[in-house]
């Protein structure tokens, strides 16, 4: 049984011949901001890329957050410097990106102000408290050439269906476009009172005029406008699925997380919830002759199409890939704990059972591919394992030992928190942010009794056709090496596990930039953290990754 090793992808260590090349390990700059990220967002367009980070305090009573947006500066050596803090976002916690067409190129009162490049707008999820108040909702804001920053193009902030005067805890977006409209999905985890609060969708709306926020002229396009709502409960993700129906054909899916986020201090309330699965329906009222598709004037609407009992979910990824003539749909949704921990020191109530499901077409239906389950297992942060206390408290049921008699790893993937897949090199990864400790648990508390498990990077394997721990040799490596794939017959040698130490972890972020692949960690405990996510091979070792950690860095 493989045992978990903490493995490093090529972070060397720091040099001191050039101070203008970074090394990694290493932090992102938030300025100003001292409250912990939450999530981040890659965007690239036009020749620029930038890094969305939303940073806000673990205690919603706490409201020093705030929306940081960093530009990659320089060639391939060069790195993210802060372009812009919006520290209006108190409590940013999730993140959305789109591009959409101008809306005053079809208008006729605006069409003077036409951008035929369209426009690029980020999205942030804000929650927080002010004298014992929700203040919440999001705000959207746009890319302005002219000024090269983005400015706040419009706000939303929905109020609770039971109470009009409540606002709700935003927990999740999902920006996605169908029958060429753009949507935003919103998924809250409650109004301060009550879980079962209903999600919306919204659609950009191109047809009415907008006043903008910051010049007071009239544009074309009000914004975000509410469509529908889907009855929920306590969302923890939502995401937005196209699933392939054959023949060029494609539904547009969004699964719903219903984690039904637990009262706190309660012992062995069980986090009972379901992934819900829902087709967005377009319905012609008024087409012209001759259009094909949803065109025209449209009405939206929902068709459930599953139900999936989960336990403990936490967060949602999908992924499209080829595979022979078809192209396959995963859904990945992991699951961070089964019920409330008994104290502080119980961290087996995180020990749960994460799915991957594929699209099956002809049952229209989310089938269960694999169970990430015991098989796989985590091991604590090198923090856990210089203290007896947390050691003890991390091995609870039962540890193993490896043999290097310093690694203890226990089942399961520990504290699944947050979830990415992404492909590198034509080979596709499965990235889980693992964590355990509550939010209102003060950090300090965490940090003198908890052992936060290190987070897993697994690999997809294109024999078994499921994930798996790392895999020492890739196609490409291999081509670039010997000229041919690797033979089906070794795919699987020398697997090794991929843990990687980043304290609380709760979502990964891959990008590649000037042909450098990055992968992101954003942890309440270590900040915003970038892994150069390539990997040195060795061709007389037949194509084995050597692994280097940098030993002058504690992560």
């Amino acid at each position: 049984e493989d045992i978990p090793l903490d493995v490093v992808p090529n972070a060397t260590a720091p040099t001191t011949q050039s101070t203008s090349v970074p090394s990694y390990p290493s932090n992102i700059d938030l300025g100003v901001v001292t409250a912990p990220p939450r999530a981040t967002k890659y965007i690239s367009f036009e020749g620029k890329s930038f890094l969305a980070v939303a940073s806000t305090s673990p205690n919603w009573d706490i409201a020093n957050g705030a929306l940081t947006i960093s530009e990659w500066k320089g060639d391939a050596q060069g790195s993210f410097h802060v372009l812009q803090q919006e520290t209006r976002e108190l409590g940013a916690s999730s993140l959305a990106y789109f591009h959409a067409v101008d809306a005053s190129c079809n208008s006729a009162t605006f069409r003077s102000d036409c951008e035929p490049l369209g426009h690029h707008y980020i999205v942030v999820g804000n929650s927080y408290k002010e004298g014992g108040v929700i203040i919440s909702g999001f705000s959207v804001y746009r890319w302005e050439r002219k000024i090269s920053l983005f400015k706040l193009h419009h706000t939303r902030s929905p109020t609770s269906e039971h109470d009009a005067t409540r606002q709700l805890h935003t927990s999740t977006l999902a920006s996605f476009q169908a029958h060429d409209e753009t949507f935003l999905a919103v998924g809250f985890s409650g109004d301060g009172d009550r879980h079962n609060i209903a999600s919306i969708v919204y659609k950009l709306d191109t047809q009415n005029a907008l006043v903008s926020m910051h010049t007071g002229n009239l544009t074309a396009g009000n914004g975000f406008q509410r469509v529908f709502s889907v009855p929920s409960v306590g969302v923890v993700d939502i995401e937005y699925v196209s699933v392939s129906q054959g023949g060029g054909q494609f539904r547009d899916l969004i699964v719903i997380a219903n984690g039904l986020n637990p009262r706190p201090f309660v012992s062995m309330d069980v986090y009972k919830g379901d992934l819900c699965v829902l087709e967005i329906i377009c319905t012609k009222l008024l087409q012209a002759n001759g259009l094909k598709g949803c065109v025209g004037i449209k009405a939206w609407s929902f068709n459930e199409l599953q139900r999936i009992p989960a336990l403990g979910l936490s967060d949602l990824e999908s992924v499209n890939m080829n595979q022979g003539p078809e192209i396959i749909t995963l859904l990945a949704a992991v699951s961070r704990k089964s019920h409330a921990s008994i104290s502080s020191y119980d961290q087996s109530s995180y020990d749960v059972a994460s799915y991957v499901y594929r699209w099956n077409k002809d049952s229209v239906r989310f089938d269960v591919l694999q169970v990430l389950g015991e098989k796989f297992r985590s091991v604590a942060s090198r923090r856990g394992t210089s203290d007896a206390n947390m050691l003890r408290a991390f091995c609870l049921p039962e540890c193993n030992l490896a043999p290097d008699n310093v690694t203890y790893s226990v089942k399961f993937l520990r504290g699944a928190t947050g979830v990415t897949l992404f492909f590198s090199d034509n080979e596709l990864y499965l990235a889980i942010a693992q964590s355990v400790c509550e939010d209102w648990h003060v950090a300090e508390d965490c940090h003198s009794t908890t052992a936060q498990p290190r987070s897993a990077i697994l690999q997809y394997n294109r024999i078994t056709n499921v994930f798996s721990e790392m895999l020492s040799r890739t196609d490409n490596e291999n081509i670039r090496l010997r000229g041919t794939s690797v033979p089906d017959s070794q795919i699987g040698h020398r697997q090794y596990a991929l843990r990687l130490d980043v304290g609380r972890a709760v979502s990964w972020e891959y990008f590649e930039i000037f042909g450098r692949r990055f992968l992101v960690a954003s942890s309440l405990s270590h900040g915003a953290i970038t892994y150069e996510f390539s990997f040195k091979t060795i061709s007389s070792l037949r194509g084995s990754i050597d692994v280097t950690s940098d030993t002058h860095n504690t992560r």
